[in-house]
């Protein structure tokens, strides 16, 4: 086997079942290399594609495509043969007949997967991590449970009002999951689920008589409330009126800025871009760099570990100076999302895109703020935004979803440049899933244009979701998103292939409390979990790293992990069962026992009493 060329070995693998090939992996350093490599797995995540599914069932009732005019048809080959005195055709001309319908065979193959392939000519993807992320069993894992600090473990954990994402220096990895609790404190976990770090009891209420008034437990419950600028590790949360930003080596809020009315969306932070604001009535900018913030300590009893029990130092912003604001025009808008959009390779944004409450996606520049620049009617109510920094066509996805397309054709749609604009909302009491492909921002940037123009539309509100779709990412070469059914759905990039979906209220407990007829009681059965937020643990376009590209979600009161592996649920609970004692641990397994051992017993008279129901009474 070590004098075999790698192409061979491929080739070997080619004919062994995906399980079979991750065993091979084991046997050397060799093997898990060849094992790994992307055609293998690409040709595995087209074979058990709903793509190939949805063609081959088309197809069935189509007649086998003919061969091209220049080609020779079999007819003619047959003719062209000769035979020998049995009237058998030659060992030459069979092998040549059947070399060609091999090379037809592979051609038109090649030509159905180039139609398939979500993924761009510049773009990396793990086509090994594309497998399992598209096969392998879904489990949550639930973080921590934080509780009310000085109470006891029986008191109820506290709400989780956001969730944001702080990726490690130099990293593409997710390196914390940063939000705010409901009594104003911040709270961090790793990546694992652990709680990592916690700023004191109302931390984020702002001015220190508040909290004498018990009114600084008001924290954030928007769905984009929080940014986090992991370059200069600062957190910005939405604190009703008020922006906190904290610090979060320390964990103090270092300064405060109040809008004149309630925050209801942030951007993301990145570099040195100011955030956009969101509030009920306008648009605002928000530069860290022009505001007073308190002078840091570099003491140790400052760093994370001592910040906990030290009084939060800040300064609040005396006004507004050097925000700039844009009241917008239509009635009552409410922005539930900002996103900045960036041009490929660049690490500034000035395009801003704005959806919420109303049925049009507002796009602005950030250097001329007087107005939109662009608006996009989308028709429904929108409540997250995304993109992907590739272009987007209707007519050639639907081309490309009945494999019309030549491979020359499909490589000429992905080259041209632009982005992919996509939102989520609500139309007509059914889930909105919306794709605009938009152009790249002209060459010359010193001057404010007509900004991006709209190339092509798509609009599904037919197959995307049955209840409202509340927040969508990019995740791999696909799309999921979330709605209120609890459901996370995977699409591939037209919007309307579907992957493989996953409810997040099937994982329940195990030792979940039962009845007395062995059924889970109702706030189990009643209990719904859906995702407000979803984020990834990586961002997008980062190197390949394998199954590591899992998603963060919240909804609304904890957060949760969602992995794709075949271990069995583990959550929140296993970090409460570390803390406790021998003797609580042996008390609590006795009670279950007790339990366990009453619902038998009363199962089993229930039983009885239907066995004897009727006995002893006459006949009419």
């Amino acid at each position: 086997m070590d004098a075999l060329p790698d192409e061979i070995i491929v080739y070997l693998f080619s004919f062994l079942t995906p399980p079979e090939i991750t065993t091979t992996q084991l046997v050397c350093r060799r093997f898990l290399r060849i094992g790994r490599d992307d055609n293998l797995w690409r040709d595995e995540c087209f074979e058990i594609s709903r793509y190939l599914v949805n063609l081959r069932r088309r197809n069935r009732a189509k007649p086998i495509p003919t061969v091209s005019a220049g080609e020779p048809r079999s007819g003619d080959v047959l003719g062209a043969e000769t035979e020998d005195q049995l009237g058998q055709r030659s060992v030459t001309s069979v092998a040549r007949h059947e070399q060609h319908n091999s090379n037809q065979r592979a051609t038109e193959r090649i030509r159905v997967m180039a139609n398939w392939d979500p993924s761009y000519q510049a773009e990396k993807v793990d086509w090994y991590t594309e497998f399992i992320h598209r096969t392998a069993p879904i489990c949550t894992k639930w973080f921590q449970k934080p509780l009310k600090q000085g109470g006891g473990r029986t008191e109820s954990p506290l709400e989780v009002r956001g969730i944001g994402a702080y990726y490690l220096p130099g990293s593409e990895d997710m390196g914390m999951a940063i939000a705010p609790l409901e009594d104003g404190s911040v709270c961090l976990w790793d990546v694992k689920g652990s709680i990592i770090g916690r700023s004191g009891e109302g931390s984020l209420s702002g001015v220190e008589h508040n909290r004498a008034l018990g009114q600084g437990n008001a924290t954030c419950g928007i769905i984009d409330g929080i940014s986090i600028n992991s370059d200069i590790n600062r957190a910005f949360i939405a604190v009703e009126k008020d922006v906190m930003e904290v610090d979060l080596q320390t964990l103090r809020t270092v300064s405060q800025t109040r809008y004149p009315s309630s925050i209801s969306a942030m951007s993301e932070a990145r570099g040195s871009t100011p955030i956009t604001i969101g509030t009920n009535d306008d648009f605002h900018l928000y530069d860290h760099r022009i505001h007073k913030t308190s002078p840091l300590g570099n003491s140790e009893l400052e760093r994370l570990e001592g910040s906990q029990n030290d009084a939060p130092a800040f300064r609040r912003a005396p006004k507004l100076q050097g925000d700039y604001s844009i009241r917008r025009s239509f009635a009552k808008p409410v922005a539930l999302s900002i996103l900045h959009m960036l041009n490929y390779g660049e690490d500034t944004a000035s395009d801003i895109f704005v959806a919420g409450r109303f049925t049009s996606i507002m796009n602005y520049d950030r250097r001329f703020l007087s107005k939109p620049r662009t608006v996009i009617h989308s028709g429904a109510r929108l409540s997250s935004l995304a993109y992907i920094p590739y272009s987007f066509s209707k007519d050639a996805a639907a081309s490309m979803r009945y494999s019309e397309l030549s491979v020359g054709e499909v490589r000429s749609v992905k080259s041209t440049p632009g982005n992919t604009l996509i939102a989520c909302g609500e139309y007509g009491g059914r889930g909105s899933l919306d794709l605009y492909g938009l152009s790249e921002l002209p060459s010359d940037s010193t001057t404010v244009g007509t900004g991006r123009t709209l190339q092509s539309a798509f609009k599904n509100r037919l197959t995307s979701s049955t209840s409202m779709i509340l927040s969508v990412i990019p995740h791999g070469s696909r799309l999921v998103f979330s709605d209120g059914n609890g459901n996370l759905k995977w699409v591939e990039r037209d919007g309307l292939t579907e992957v493989r979906q996953w409810n997040i209220s099937h994982e329940i407990p195990d030792n979940r409390p039962r009845g007395i007829f062995g059924t889970v009681d109702n706030e189990y059965e009643n209990s719904v979990d859906i995702a407000r937020k979803l984020l990834p643990t990586r961002k997008h376009g980062a190197p390949a790293a394998i199954n590591m590209d899992n998603l963060i979600l919240w909804n609304g009161e904890k957060i949760g992990l969602v992995q794709f592996s075949n271990k069995q649920h583990s959550g929140a609970v296993d970090f409460e069962e570390v803390a406790k004692s021998l003797e609580e641990r042996h008390h609590e397994d006795s009670e279950r026992a007790y339990r366990e051992l009453t619902r038998r017993a009363l199962e089993a008279q229930a039983d009885e009493v239907r066995l004897m129901r009727g006995l002893g009474l006459s006949g009419p």
